[in-house]
């Protein structure tokens, strides 16, 4: 059993991680910005009991980040995994909510502005705030779920400030990985593949308990040799940058 924090918890691949820790006997952290919304999450609560606890949980900010962390440390006495799961793209309500792929001669300064908070220094925030739980883990491990879009070498256009954010969190994943090696503690990002979810939409092929199911087998195995590189959701395949 391990103790596991996952933000954006409320729907998506966060809950089905949720779903899936608790149905292997973890204890769960389950970050969610609206929590008195998350429905799912209280079924869930009502089912597991004290093996899920919910955090009201914003990645962009701090006050509600450090109230988080209070939280979870009466709940638990270490991290074994953080999972930084929160995430938006340009069709988000968060970021204006206008479209999937924003294009060059529409794009928006705060709009872009918000996407990268939400995807890239909220993931390094949280991961700051928590480092003293994760210390105290077995075998700890921090995920970011980035995307395939984030990646230099196969990048398309369009979807600027998606696309932008997941490459800016691989780097900061590798930078975690570097400052936090001689702690034994171990940064990735994955790719989760295109998930049939609000974000990836109802043509994608894959389903949330795939996909997670696949990772959770890759940090399952993770090694101190697999710190700090991006890697495929089903395999664990290093994937380019």
């Amino acid at each position: 059993m391990e103790r596991v924090l996952i933000t954006g918890a409320n729907r998506g691949i966060g809950l089905e991680f949720v779903r899936q820790c608790l149905a292997r006997g973890d204890t769960v952290l389950a970050g969610a910005r609206r929590p008195d919304e998350a429905r799912e999450l209280d079924e869930l609560e009502r089912r597991f009991g004290e093996m899920l606890h919910i955090l009201p949980l914003d990645v962009t900010d701090d006050t509600s980040i450090a109230g988080a962390h209070r939280s979870a440390l009466t709940r638990v006495d270490g991290l074994d995994l953080l999972v930084n799961n929160a995430g938006i793209n340009e069709g988000s309500h968060d970021a204006g909510g206008r479209r999937l792929y924003v294009r060059l001669g529409s794009l928006s300064a705060p709009d872009t502005l918000r996407v990268l908070h939400v995807n890239t220094v909220g993931p390094l925030m949280v991961a700051q705030a928590f480092l003293d739980l994760l210390r105290r883990g077995r075998r700890p491990r921090i995920a970011g779920i980035s995307s395939g879009l984030g990646s230099i070498t196969h990048a398309g256009g369009g979807g600027y400030a998606y696309n932008m954010s997941k490459a800016a969190l691989n780097m900061a994943t590798r930078m975690l990985s570097i400052d936090l090696r001689g702690e034994d503690i171990v940064s990735v990002a994955f790719s989760p593949g295109w998930v049939r979810t609000d974000m990836g939409g109802s043509q994608a092929p894959l389903a949330p308990a795939e996909s997670v199911a696949g990772m959770l087998g890759v940090i399952d195995g993770l090694t101190m040799e697999q710190t700090g590189e991006f890697l495929s959701w089903k395999d664990g395949k290093r994937l380019e940058w």
